[in-house]
């Protein structure tokens, strides 16, 4: 147990509820206080108003700047401002390195299989996956069979999902390429910090994570140069603040679905002064529903004709229509294998063992160890459909089960791993909750990862969902430079 004093003695010890032992990021395993943390110490031993101050002004600008988070459909909607905390989470000099090269290797890698898949199929004909685990891929689009895309880059934008599973040790939880969200909260937890915390941030040499939207602008220049726009589905998506803040940072544009039409097969944007034609589409909008015409037919958010301009070659898209099959979560299984495969190298970062009941001695498996288990549909995301095997009731067992027996291709099943936890500022005390970790990357000639991230904050100390749509929190991320 630590000796240091971590709090004022005029005032109850905020941290008395506080698990020690475990894995912890501001504690380590003897509960001492960790080297990076040390420079919040004697905030700590100051008034608790002083960090009850401190979360007002976070509010405050949270609330002033409209950074919100949507839940529930368009009927239901509720928009509030995303829970912050005030505790940053600092990532080491060493552990951020171990990350970037295990990161740039997974993107490069994600971005080959998806291009093989709709190409050349190399790796189904060498039998590393099956060919019809691929074919049966909820998320996989077969228009874009043989469609060239720019530089053959499927993958440039990509937010994958990182847990710390030991004291130097990281695993990928999971891989998001259609439409990853979060970048924002980024950018505006770094301007909170700075408010709230100036003295300490000027004392810390840390990465900057300003030049992030320029970054995504060359991203996007490098692949087609000329005019591009950011396309959202609208004011009633859950991350529309973000797409409005890109566009400003960018310079370039926001519009909607309604506001492009296709002429002379290319896309247009409508102006007062006529249409002016552009070559480059950042989407922001679900591949399904980018056109009516090809897509689903009940979309009202895409454009008419614009998979006809985009299989024609006439139009960049980031990302790349069918780059789905990345995110389907039976395919994560395959990653390493596909790094291998691409890149002759071993994985920098594992993933977590992941049982797939459409091969049966795998579904046995999962039959036998079912409150040992995890299960997740393979097409969504934001921790929608997730189920603990231990927390189910026997008619949801078996409503799972014969679920899993119809549907085996549906759903993975993973061990319920043990992640790290942070302190959480809540009412007066510190609480500890579980934390993932979602690094922005970006696809150039090279690959490239903000020195930062959106760390993500389990909804109560009990939980291990960290969603923000599953109401949890966010925190600034620190990456020190040494």
């Amino acid at each position: 147990m630590s000796s240091e004093v971590l709090s004022s003695p005029s005032q109850p010890d905020p941290w008395r509820h506080y698990p020690r032992g475990g894995l912890d990021e501001f504690f380590d395993a003897h509960g001492n206080i960790r080297p990076l943390y040390r420079v919040f110490l004697p905030l700590l031993q100051g008034r608790l108003n002083q960090w009850d101050r401190r979360k007002q002004i976070a509010d405050q600008i949270f609330h002033h700047r409209g950074v919100t988070f949507a839940l529930g459909s368009s009927a239901e909607r509720i928009e509030r401002p995303i829970p912050f905390d005030i505790v940053p989470r600092i990532l080491s000099h060493a552990h951020w390195q171990h990350l970037e090269r295990g990161l740039a290797q997974r993107l490069v890698a994600l971005n080959l299989l998806v291009g093989d898949i709709y190409g050349d199929q190399r790796i189904l004909q060498a039998g590393v996956i099956p060919r019809d685990f691929v074919y049966s891929s909820p998320l996989l689009q077969p228009r874009m069979m043989g469609v060239e895309v720019p530089q053959n880059r499927w993958v440039s934008v990509a937010g994958i999902d990182i847990v710390r599973s030991g004291e130097d040790e990281y695993v990928v939880l999971e891989d998001n390429v259609r439409s990853p969200s979060g970048v924002s909260y980024v950018l505006e937890n770094r301007l909170v910090s700075s408010s709230i915390w100036p003295q300490v941030m000027r004392s810390v040499s840390m990465h900057s994570i300003v030049e992030y939207p320029q970054r995504l602008l060359d991203t996007l220049l490098g692949l087609s140069p000329g005019t591009w726009v950011v396309l959202t589905p609208g004011v009633y998506n859950s991350a529309y603040f973000e797409h409005s803040l890109l566009a400003s940072q960018m310079g370039i544009d926001l519009v909607e679905g309604r506001d492009l039409v296709v002429y002379r097969n290319r896309i247009h944007v409508k102006t007062t002064q006529g249409l002016t034609p552009i070559d480059g589409i950042y989407r922001r909008v679900d591949e399904d529903f980018l056109d009516p015409l090809v897509f689903r037919a009940d979309s009202l958010i895409g454009v008419p004709g614009l998979g006809n301009v985009l299989m024609h070659g006439a139009l960049a898209l980031v990302n790349a229509v069918g780059c789905g099959i990345a995110d389907d979560k039976g395919m994560y299984r395959f990653i390493p294998d596909a790094i291998r495969y691409y890149l002759g190298e071993e994985p920098i970062l594992s993933n977590i063992p992941t049982y797939l009941p459409v091969f049966e001695k795998e579904r046995d498996y999962i039959f036998s160890h079912w409150d040992e288990l995890v299960f997740k549909p393979v097409a969504e995301s934001g921790g929608k459909g997730l189920a603990f095997g231990r927390d189910m009731s026997m008619p949801e067992r078996e409503q799972w089960k014969e679920m899993i027996c119809r549907q085996p291709r549906q759903f993975i099943a993973q061990p319920v791993i043990t992640f790290s936890t942070a302190p959480v500022y809540h009412q007066g005390h510190f609480e500890a909750r579980y934390v993932d970790f979602r690094p922005f990357c970006l696809l150039g000639n090279d690959p490239w990862i903000l020195p930062g991230g959106l760390t993500r904050v389990s909804g109560s100390s009990q939980s291990l969902v960290v969603n923000s749509s599953q109401g949890g929190a966010i925190k600034d991320t620190w990456v020190l430079r040494e």
